[in-house]
């Protein structure tokens, strides 16, 4: 029986020597700041942020039933 590491081995970028998934994780939380207030902006201004909230409309837009897929279906033959 063949083990894992062997056709691991001789795919490209294979690495033995990686970092584990719990070890890669704590490394890459080490980076990270976590949001420490939140802003009311109008909606131009937020451009490149992120939302602390989602964003729901207070009306239906579209106010009536719309299609998941509008658009034209065409059969040719050549």
């Amino acid at each position: 029986m063949k083990s894992l590491q062997t056709p691991s081995a001789a795919s490209s970028g294979y690495d033995p020597d990686a970092l584990p998934v719990a070890k890669a994780n704590e490394v890459i939380r080490s980076f990270l700041k976590p949001f420490s207030g939140i802003e009311k902006l109008p909606v131009r201004a937020a451009l490149g942020r992120v939302l602390a909230k989602d964003i729901v409309s207070p009306i239906d837009v579209p106010s009536h039933d719309n299609s998941a897929m509008d658009g034209y279906a065409v059969r040719g033959q050549t």
